[in-house]
């Protein structure tokens, strides 16, 4: 009994070793197929490693004025002072937890929501898909920046509100992938089996349908992400993002472009750089997760 159970627990162990053996293989496989995919993920990864150790490296409180306004680089200040006597490279480290805050989280309510809305519209169709996919067509022809300025404008400053609204402005293309998908999962024979069998709608649509139309969406997180980043600093930099004293790599250039770029270079060349950087590395890791989801690149 004893050796058998031994047996077992070596068979056991050596499917988990050879699981995990074939994980690191397709991992390999995939960083030797997507040189690009890595070099983006590796950005991510410092971008991320910024925001959660902003805490650490900060030297200072972000908000802390008492140094002199507009100094150089020093031992003291690694990029200087902005006018009011913050240190930037301070505020360029926790900048970058607003701006990743911000941006997965507006992805990540834009995409979902979308997503549920086009899953309720493809699947019921009808008058409401038709009065709904019209308003969606409405949405389309204004530019997402301008909803997230009106909303902005509506709702006052805040972290929140800029999440929201950057969230909301995003719909329009998740509904719509979302939706095509739907309309034909729900004439799918699995779809017919379930009704058939008395299951409602509601059951079909988030138990069956919906598993199967999802394939797109860390896709569309990974694309839309670089896009959130840039409406963040976009909305900051007028002045409608996420409040004056949190920072915020768009407000900092706000401030940049108020005549103070002589005496405080790194005011603007930080924040731009960072943007940049969070931007690239977002779309190079965007596209080959886009690669890898579809058989037909993956196969190459």
């Amino acid at each position: 009994m004893a050796e058998a159970e031994a047996t077992k627990s070596g068979l056991l162990e050596g499917a988990a070793a050879r699981k995990r053996k074939t994980k690191l293989e397709l991992i390999k496989k995939w960083a030797g197929r997507q040189p690009t995919g890595v070099a983006g993920m590796l950005i991510v990864m410092v971008l991320a490693l910024m925001a959660f150790s902003a805490g650490i490296f900060g030297q200072y409180d972000p908000n802390d004025l008492n140094a002199p306004a507009n100094l150089g680089s020093s031992s003291e200040h690694y990029f200087g002072t902005d006018p009011v006597g913050r240190d930037i490279f301070t505020r360029v480290l926790y900048g970058a937890r607003v701006s990743l805050a911000v941006g997965i989280s507006a992805v990540a309510i834009g995409i979902t929501l979308g997503m549920v809305l086009g899953l309720v519209s493809g699947y019921f169709m009808g008058w409401f898909d038709m009065i709904f996919q019209r308003v969606v067509d409405g949405k389309h022809a204004i530019p997402s920046i301008l909803i997230a300025l009106v909303l902005m404008a509506i709702w006052g400053p805040g972290a929140w509100q800029v999440t929201i609204a950057i969230g909301v402005s995003f719909l329009a293309a998740p509904i719509r992938v979302t939706r095509s998908l739907v309309l034909r999962e729900r004439v799918s024979v699995y779809a017919d089996a379930a009704r058939s069998i008395g299951c409602s709608h509601t059951r079909v649509m988030f138990r069956h349908v919906m598993p199967n139309s999802l394939a797109p969406y860390w896709v569309m997180v990974s694309i839309f992400i670089p896009a959130a980043i840039t409406t963040e600093a976009s909305l900051s930099f007028l002045g409608a993002g996420v409040g004056p004293n949190t920072p915020s790599w768009g407000a900092m250039l706000s401030t940049a472009a108020s005549s103070y770029f002589d005496s405080a270079p790194m005011l603007a060349i930080a924040p731009g750089l960072c943007i940049t950087f969070a931007v690239l590395g977002f779309n190079l890791f965007g596209d080959a997760v886009r690669d890898f989801f579809d058989p037909k690149l993956r196969k190459g």
